[in-house]
């Protein structure tokens, strides 16, 4: 107890008024606040526990008509962390020792109440730090349950010892399937073939901790999975390797829609490269992007300003000053109508090649334009 002012509830199960008040003249004597409730039989007994909130009970274990056992029982159901002090006459050391083992806090013999005070004291500071450790736990728990992660430990050998959240995507994470084996055995990966995962077990061997290990298997459904796994060594306090724990995440998801984005986009490029139009794409402050092939082709000799990064108007003047652009039809000289769009312009090549040229501008402000060669329909 750290506050003086705190009440303490104290439920003593005695049969004999003599001792009880001789338990309680004891913390009268070290003044502390005490709110005590006696009691001398079972049905008592029971009804204490359900209708009282207590902070430590001290009971005879010779009870008649119950037993401690009963009484312990009732204690840890109601709070499995309060302190309950056998307090006796005379107790042999084997009924002593047996009634640690079902789970007394400690023993007081009634000759020698000086000890009650600061045994009562101890064992409520124990029992503050059991609950504070269980709230912890508890909050752990809650978070890795809640979480999209799971967590795991592994013991010297990188073997799974725990293993817990995120599982009902990830079917490795079954710690029915995976505790007692490693990871890569947990995914039947073997890191004498797969380089991935030796250099792993190398960091693993080696006692490093590690960020991003990703890796992939697939489950015996068929499904494939993207995994992306931080772990730290754990030491004794001597020194001694014991482990590793971290968390782990599903990236599949992740992983998929940058696969099919990625895959859209060279599907994108594919196209408009192999368009027979001349495609040019430049960025919202009139950089350029990219150009097609066909956009190459035809102002070849301008090839190394057709970079990403240079500016549309140098690109524009440098066409000019050579030349190439001869005409261009009327309101044709690039201002944007209601639409984003210019109005379609008719550049005629050095060669006589003739192209109407269209452009827009695109939701993210950059500029797409598209060179279409009508020199046949023009020459009809």
């Amino acid at each position: 107890m750290n506050d003086p002012e705190e009440i303490l509830n104290v439920l003593v199960i005695e049969d004999n008024p003599d001792d009880a008040e001789l338990l309680l003249r004891e913390f009268k004597r070290a003044k502390l606040a005490v709110e005590a409730q006696v009691v001398s039989n079972a049905g008592a007994i029971v009804a204490a526990f359900a209708e009282g909130d207590w902070d430590v009970v001290l009971s005879d274990y010779n009870i008649p008509g119950t037993s401690f056992s009963h009484t312990l029982s009732l204690a840890k159901e109601a709070d499995s962390h309060m302190p309950v002090i056998v307090v006796s006459g005379a107790v042999g050391e084997e009924v002593a020792v047996q009634l640690m083992r079902e789970g007394a806090s400690d023993l007081i013999l009634k000759h020698n109440m000086s000890k009650l005070v600061p045994i009562v004291e101890r064992e409520l500071n124990v029992a503050e730090q059991n609950r504070a450790r269980r709230e912890s736990e508890r909050r752990f728990m809650d978070i890795v349950m809640a979480s999209a992660d799971w967590v795991w430990e592994t013991d010297s050998g990188h073997r799974l010892s725990f293993d817990m959240g995120g599982r009902e995507q990830a079917e490795w994470s079954d710690p029915l399937r995976a505790l007692g084996r490693t990871h890569w055995e947990a995914v039947g990966a073997d890191p004498e073939v797969d380089t991935n995962w030796r250099e792993h077990k190398r960091v693993l061997d080696s006692h490093e901790p590690f960020r991003d290990f990703r890796f992939c298997f697939t489950s015996p459904v068929g499904q494939e999975y993207h995994i992306s796994m931080n772990g730290i060594p754990v030491f004794s306090r001597s020194g001694n390797f014991q482990g590793y724990r971290g968390t782990a995440t599903d990236e599949t998801l992740v992983v998929d829609t940058y696969m099919r984005a990625e895959n859209a986009e060279v599907r994108l490029r594919d196209l408009i490269e192999n368009l027979p139009h001349g495609v040019l794409v430049s960025d919202e402050r009139d950089k350029l992007v990219a150009v097609n092939r066909t956009w190459r082709q035809l102002y070849s000799e301008i090839a190394g300003l057709l970079r990403p990064g240079t500016p549309y108007a140098a690109i524009e003047q440098k066409l000019g000053e050579l030349g190439t652009v001869v005409r261009k039809v009327e309101n044709g000289e690039g201002k944007l109508n209601g639409n984003g769009r210019t109005p379609e312009s008719i550049w005629t090549l050095p060669g006589g090649q003739r192209l109407l040229v269209s452009e827009g501008r695109m939701r993210n402000g950059g500029r797409i334009q598209l060179q279409t060669d009508v020199t046949t329909i023009c020459a009809g």
